[in-house]
């Protein structure tokens, strides 16, 4: 169903606002923009994802090809004679990380031997140890923040670490509700009482009015007052429409609704009451700060689903759509900068040796892979654990 626009008006030029009147002007204006906003941003989330899985995956397998061409490439040449042994060190260093920065689709039982003749390492024992020694920082760190010790062996799996580490947050949480349940309460103030006593009341008031709103058009949807077939196809719906935003108690699209209709006219708008605008401004702040948090959900969530994207703060469908493109743009890049390297370095093993020597700096620490591993798998553990 069309929006309807739903502000109060002037009813002459010479007539001013009051100020209840202008803060549901401002609450019902904001409330349209953001659920927009929330609808394109919900569209542009899906847009990525399917642009992702689309465009990006096929582009990254390609690329982890062309480093496992690159491994064999390493492998094959390492006994060759224009290498030093300082050379060999860089092609192992090279080795080290090309193959720690595999996905497990792509690390075979070729690749295994590799890094097992070259690195003098089982690579499977390198991986469990390397999870076992995150499976260790990331219990640490859960007892030191959380007070949280997770009983398990080191050789666990990450699944079930992670259900573990779920498990214990609910345990806690039903142990503080019982020790809240259990506290000896203290007697509130006159003053506590009082203010707990209008809270009250202004809830009940707030609660009639999205409530009269709600029956008001329960009454004109009714069934007994469809005349035919195509009235009741249209106001069945519009009866949905009306059900669902009173559970979410969106008293904006109720309100729009009644426009819509016409059970209301503007006239109806600009004569409601200031106390029970006030009752309505109320509720109407109540939705903005939920629409508010809906838009902040979306992009944390996102954030967590393609951590590797470094997404912070608020999101738009805009600065999503350009993401995308960039994402593709850029990795497509790297594939073809690979790709083309790959073909040099199989007309010419020296430049490959070029490379070698340009790239990897002994004197420098390397990016040590397991290091990296292990704050992987330490913080997709507990940001898993903590959004389930």
């Amino acid at each position: 169903m069309a929006k309807v626009a739903v502000s109060i008006k002037n009813s002459s030029e010479d007539a001013v606002l009051q100020k209840e009147q202008k803060r549901f002007n401002k609450l019902t204006a904001d409330i349209s923009r953001r659920r927009k906003e929330l609808l394109d941003l919900n569209d542009a989330v899906s847009k990525f994802k399917i642009g992702y899985i689309k465009k990006i995956v096929p582009l990254q397998n390609r690329h982890s090809e062309l480093i496992q061409e690159m491994i064999y490439l390493a492998d094959e040449h390492f006994e060759s004679k224009i290498f030093t042994k300082t050379d060999h060190k860089r092609i192992c260093v090279l080795l080290d990380e090309s193959i720690g920065s595999l996905d497990e689709q792509f690390v075979n039982d070729r690749i295994k031997e590799i890094f097992a003749r070259r690195l003098g390492e089982n690579f499977d024992d390198v991986v469990n140890e390397t999870n076992s020694f995150a499976t260790n920082r990331a219990k640490d760190f859960l007892n030191e923040m959380f007070d949280m010790n997770v009983d398990c062996d080191d050789n666990v799996s990450q699944e079930e670490f992670i259900q573990r580490v779920r498990q214990k947050f609910m345990e806690q949480e039903e142990q503080e509700r019982l020790r809240a349940e259990q506290r000896p309460k203290r007697k509130k103030s006159a003053k506590t009482l009082a203010k707990e006593a209008q809270e009250k009341e202004a809830e009940k008031h707030q609660s009639q009015s999205i409530r009269e709103v709600y029956r008001q058009l329960a009454k004109s949807l009714h069934p007994d007052r469809i005349a035919n077939d195509e009235d009741y196809e249209t106001k069945n719906k519009l009866m949905q429409e009306v059900n669902a935003a009173y559970d979410k108690d969106d008293l904006l699209t109720l309100l729009e609704i009644q426009l819509k209709i016409e059970q209301i006219s503007q006239e109806n708008i600009d004569g409601v009451a200031l106390d029970k605008l006030k009752h309505f401004n109320v509720v109407l702040k109540r939705q903005f700060d939920e629409l508010n948090m809906e838009l902040h959900n979306v992009s944390t969530q996102l954030s967590m689903e393609f951590p590797n994207l470094n997404l912070h703060g608020q999101l738009s469908s805009k600065r999503i759509e350009m993401l995308l493109r960039s994402q593709i743009k850029q990795t497509k890049q790297i594939v073809e900068n690979l790709q083309t390297h790959l073909e040099f370095w199989n007309m010419d093993i020296k430049m490959f040796r070029m490379y070698l020597r340009e790239a990897i700096d002994l004197g420098q620490p390397n990016n040590d892979m397991g290091e990296l591993f292990e704050l992987e798998q330490i913080m997709s553990a507990f940001k898993n654990s903590v959004r389930k």
